[in-house]
C-alpha cells in the first residue's frame, strides 16, 4: 500500500481516486491507515512543523516516507517564505519529483499522454499503416502566437520572462496573450475549438530560469499536446534534448536576441515547409522508442517496483538543502536579484 498523504495541492486527479492499481500497489488517501503503508509520499505543501514531529513519533521503521513536488526550487523557495517550511533534517527516505536524478522520476507528462503523443505519427494523416516518416501540419493553423500566464511577478523567472515577451512583440511578433496576467482569463475560457486548433506557436516560457529538468505542462499541454510548436524559454536546451523529441521545439537561447529570435519565428510563419519541418519528429523510431519508455509507467507505478524490489534503507539528511544547494544561482534568484540563502 502507497499512501498519499494529500492530494496534490488538495484537488484528487480523475485517475487518482482512493483505491486505484500502480502495479501491484494500491493507492490510498486514508490517513488513518498509515501504519498499513509501506511508502507515505508527502507533497511539499504538507512539510510542517507539526507533521515532522508528529510523524517522527509513530513511524514505522519498514516505511518509506518520500518527498512530493513538481514545482521549480525557486516556488518551493518562495512558498518557504510565506507558509515555514521547517527544518525536515533526517526525515524523509526518497524524492519523488519531476528531475531525472530523483529517487522516483515525476514529470509532468503523464504515462497515459505520453502512449497517445508517441503514436501519433499514424494519428490525424491519413497515411497508411507502415509509413515511417509523417509530416503532421494541420492546414487550418492561420494564427500566430499564443501565450497564457497568470503568474507575472512573483518570481525572478516571472518577471524576466514578462520582458522578454515585450522585447518579442517590440520587434514586431505578434503574440495573443490571455490570463490573470492581462484581466482576460476568462475570454480566454470562451475561445472556440477552432480558435485554439489555429495558434502555430506556444510561448512556453517557465517561470523559473535554468533550473535542472524543468519542463512543464506549457511545453507538454499547451504546446505539443495541443499540435502547436513550443517556443521555449527557461528550461536548458540540454534538459530538453534528454526529455522532449529533438527538433519539435524552438529555444530562445538560440538567439542572441529577442530581435533575432522574432524575426525567425516570423519567417517560419511565411514558409510552410519550414515550419512543418518541427513536425517530422512523429515519424522518429527514436522518439517512439527512448521517449515512450521514458514515460511509460506513472510515478505511483515506479515508487510502487522500487518498493517491491527490497531496497537498501536510505534516509535524507535534508530535501530542503539537497534541492537548493544543486541548482543554479539562476534557479533561485529572488525578483531582487540576489541569491537567497537557504
Amino acid at each position: 500500500m502507497i499512501l498519499l498523504w494529500n492530494p496534490e495541492w488538495g484537488y484528487a486527479k480523475i485517475h487518482r481516486q482512493d483505491g486505484f492499481a500502480a502495479g501491484l500497489c494500491t493507492v490510498t488517501y486514508n490517513q488513518s491507515r498509515v501504519s498499513e503503508a509501506r511508502a507515505v509520499v508527502i507533497h511539499f505543501t504538507d512539510v510542517t512543523r507539526e507533521l515532522l514531529e508528529w510523524e517522527n513519533k509513530t513511524r514505522n521503521p519498514d516505511q518509506f516516507f518520500v518527498f512530493w513536488s513538481v514545482e521549480a526550487p525557486s516556488y518551493l523557495q518562495y512558498y518557504n517564505t510565506k507558509a515555514k517550511w521547517y527544518k525536515d533534517d533526517h526525515f524523509f527516505n526518497w524524492t519523488m519529483t519531476y528531475r531525472r536524478d530523483s529517487d522516483i522520476f515525476a514529470p509532468y507528462l503523464e504515462a497515459g499522454v505520453a502512449r497517445d503523443i508517441f503514436s501519433r505519427r499514424l494519428k490525424d494523416t491519413g497515411a497508411a499503416v507502415g509509413v515511417v516518416s509523417i509530416i503532421v501540419y494541420k492546414p487550418n493553423k492561420h494564427i500566430f502566437q499564443l501565450w497564457l500566464v497568470s503568474n507575472c511577478n512573483v518570481l525572478y523567472g516571472s518577471v524576466e520572462r514578462m520582458k522578454y515577451v515585450d522585447k518579442l512583440i517590440e520587434a514586431g511578433l505578434p503574440v495573443e496573450r490571455f490570463g490573470k496576467c492581462f484581466n482576460n482569463a476568462a475570454e480566454f475560457n470562451d475561445l472556440s475549438l477552432d480558435r485554439l486548433a489555429s495558434y502555430k506557436f506556444y510561448l512556453a516560457f517557465e517561470n523559473a530560469l535554468h533550473c535542472k529538468d524543468y519542463v512543464s505542462e506549457k511545453f507538454w499541454q499547451n504546446g505539443i499536446q495541443s499540435w502547436r510548436v513550443p517556443v521555449v524559454w527557461g528550461a536548458r536546451k540540454e534538459d530538453l534534448l534528454r526529455l522532449v523529441p529533438e527538433n519539435s521545439f524552438i529555444h530562445a537561447d538560440d538567439y542572441e536576441t529577442a530581435a533575432d529570435l522574432a524575426e525567425y519565428l516570423i519567417y517560419l510563419d511565411n514558409n510552410t515547409t519550414a515550419y512543418t519541418e518541427y513536425f517530422n519528429w512523429f515519424g522518429s523510431n527514436y522518439t517512439t522508442e527512448y521517449l515512450a519508455t521514458l514515460y511509460e509507467r506513472t510515478a505511483e507505478t515506479l515508487l510502487c517496483d522500487k518498493l517491491l524490489a527490497k531496497p537498501e534503507p536510505k534516509i535524507i539528511p535534508s530535501v530542503k538543502e539537497n534541492i537548493f544547494s544543486s541548482e543554479s544561482e539562476d534557479c533561485l534568484k529572488e525578483k531582487t536579484l540576489y541569491h537567497v540563502r537557504y
